[in-house]
């Protein structure tokens, strides 16, 4: 998907509009697509019920539902 300034004030997703207004900036920007087969651990992570808050979380030991 292309990003342009027609298709980008009008779209539906918050994180489109974002990268939008970041590019407005000035700021030069790349996206690469990477599905969540292709990065399990970090999938996993990112759906943990604990980390819910925008707060920093810390693992001294990899979580055990991760080493399966």
């Amino acid at each position: 998907m292309r990003l342009s300034a027609t298709t980008t004030t009008s779209n539906p997703y918050s994180l489109v509009r974002a990268i939008a207004t970041i590019r407005c900036r000035g700021w030069t920007t790349e996206a690469q697509w990477i599905p969540c087969e292709g990065n399990k651990p970090a999938d996993m992570v990112a759906k943990f019920d604990n980390l819910s808050s925008y707060n920093v979380t810390i693992f001294s030991q990899s979580p055990e539902s991760l080493l399966i």
